[in-house]
């Protein structure tokens, strides 16, 4: 199946990336790998995630503290947020 990712979240994934290489190099390059694993895990299973708000469903990555939060449409998983669990709960669901 395949996805796409709101275009706020596209930037917001960036910056977190970011964030953590400034922090440590390397440390992005691990998000976008746990990212992707994730990505790779929905598109076998787009159901895996927990219904969580509306038609949104999450997935909890497991190393950084953040939040997929995503939809099923009919031909594609579109990702409307990659959003830390505790900083600003539920900024995201305003998105279309």
């Amino acid at each position: 199946m395949r996805i796409a990712f709101h275009a706020t979240a596209d930037g917001e994934t960036e910056e977190v990336a970011d964030y953590y290489d400034r922090q440590l190099p390397g440390l992005g390059a691990e998000f976008y790998h746990e990212l992707g694993t994730i990505l790779d895990l929905l598109s076998l299973n787009p159901w895996m995630g927990v219904s969580y708000f509306g038609p949104y469903r999450r997935v909890l990555m497991q190393r950084f503290p953040f939040s997929v939060y995503y939809e099923v449409a009919n031909d594609h998983i579109r990702v409307v947020a990659v959003a830390h669990q505790r900083r600003k709960p539920g900024y995201w669901k305003k998105r279309k």
